[in-house]
């Protein structure tokens, strides 16, 4: 256990060599220790301008965080922060990736909150912070560099069903089926390759204007995909899990668990729609 920190600091230098942007060291250098702690045990903290906003995630945090120990099976592991942000700028620099677009981000030992959120859009705060926190509970059990290693369709995908379609909200079910029944879909690889992976690609030719519902395309699909996997057997669900909690790759983990690839099951999952309108 006392090598976990040193670990993870290792597998995060390599991961960041492999990054060819600012988001993760500017991260680093705008660590949110010196921000205020909303209470003593310093499990959220915020930047000045924005404690309602923390005192809003301290409602509705405990019951995030049971809904994604739930479906992943296991309490979170080490420590992590929550912050909520009062400016974009402060939010970019902080968030690991550089950008103030995303509503949250999972990064490391926190989860930051853009200030956009809560100012534009508080009733999607318990989906998104939800979704950010599956992010957080592996990324309190698994080094950085495992969780880049993970298909990002199964992440997301992980995220969405434990969020009740945190991230996916601007494409339902319904739009998902149609587009998956017409060919546009997500990919479903075992692995990452060499570098890893960070993010979700869009559903080829998806014709959408709004780069936000391209996004949501995407998301909506992996979550459906995951809880196909889920309801399909839920000891093999259990066992994947177990296997990458364990440090397996995700390809063995999964082969082991389903005797089967992601891309078999995926051709199961798209026949599945056929009977559900």
């Amino acid at each position: 256990m006392l090598l976990r920190p040193f670990v993870r600091l290792a597998s995060l230098a390599l991961g960041m060599s492999l990054l060819a942007g600012c988001g993760p060291a500017s991260a680093l250098l705008h660590a949110p220790d010196t921000l205020p702690c909303l209470r003593p045990d310093c499990r959220i903290r915020f930047e000045p301008g924005a404690r309602a906003y923390a005192e809003a995630v301290e409602k509705i945090l405990p019951n995030a965080m049971a809904q994604v120990e739930a479906l992943q099976e296991r309490p979170f592991g080490d420590k992590f922060v929550v912050v909520a942000y009062a400016e974009e700028g402060a939010y970019a620099a902080a968030n690991g990736r550089g950008s103030a677009m995303p509503s949250g981000v999972a990064f490391m030992d926190r989860v930051s909150l853009s200030p956009r959120l809560w100012r534009d859009e508080p009733k999607q705060l318990v989906p998104y912070l939800t979704h950010e926190l599956s992010h957080a509970h592996l990324l309190s059990r698994l080094s950085s560099f495992a969780m880049v290693r993970i298909p990002p369709w199964f992440t997301e995908g992980l995220a969405v069903l434990a969020s009740d379609g945190g991230g996916a909200q601007r494409v339902g079910a319904a739009e998902a089926r149609q587009a998956i029944r017409a060919g546009l879909t997500i990919e479903t690889p075992e692995s990452t390759g060499a570098l890893g992976a960070f993010s979700l690609p869009f559903v080829k030719n998806f014709p959408a204007d709004d780069p936000r519902r391209q996004a949501h395309m995407a998301y909506r699909q992996a979550g459906m995909f995951v809880a196909f996997l889920r309801d399909r057997d839920r000891r093999a669900f259990t066992a994947l899990l177990d296997g990458l909690f364990a440090g397996k790759s995700f390809a063995a983990a999964f082969h082991e668990a389903y005797d089967a690839s992601p891309a078999a099951l995926w051709t199961d999952f798209a026949k599945s729609l056929d009977d559900q309108g």
